[in-house]
């Protein structure tokens, strides 16, 4: 059953995966102008080794050691490394796409959503105000919560944080 959608969870996500791929393009357009890459994935994995790697295919002078290399060529190996770091700083996948809809199964987790949708309904129905609804909130253990249209609605933060305790 579907209880709500994680939407502060999924905008945080989507922007973490945005400035994931931004790094990533960086680090593609920076490295792009040394070398062809060819392999992303293995790129990925370590761009700065991938570079020299190639470069020394590139300029003919693979059997020579890296550090000897390294004083012959002019890498922008610190840059490479700062965007591989910013990019590795975000924790997302771009490959995978995440959901964020709230879901219960359980018959003890649809029970407790039914019991609080029965309150709100009482308490949206009301024909005058009963206090502060961050009281109201407050008072019934953030169980419900309101909505966009300013009705109390199950919380499905609360649902999920019983469903965790329900074993």
């Amino acid at each position: 059953m579907l209880i709500g959608h994680d939407t502060i969870g999924e905008a945080t996500y989507l922007m973490k995966k945005a400035k994931k791929k931004h790094y990533l393009e960086e680090l593609i357009e920076l490295c792009s102008k040394v070398v062809e890459i060819k392999d992303t994935k293995q790129f990925v994995k370590s761009p700065s080794r991938y570079v020299i790697e190639q470069a020394k295919i590139k300029t003919g002078l693979g059997s020579i050691k890296e550090e000897e290399f390294l004083k012959l060529v002019d890498l922008p190996l610190s840059q490479i490394n700062q965007l591989f770091d910013r990019y590795e700083s975000f924790n997302v996948n771009l490959d995978t796409n995440l959901t964020f809809s709230i879901e219960i199964d359980s018959k003890e987790e649809i029970e407790l959503f039914k019991k609080l949708e029965k309150l709100c309904k009482a308490i949206n129905e009301l024909e005058y105000p009963i206090g502060s609804t961050e009281l109201i909130k407050q008072a019934l253990n953030n169980s419900i919560e309101l909505s966009e249209e300013a009705k109390f609605i199950p919380s499905w933060r609360y649902i999920v944080s019983v469903k965790n305790m329900i074993v």
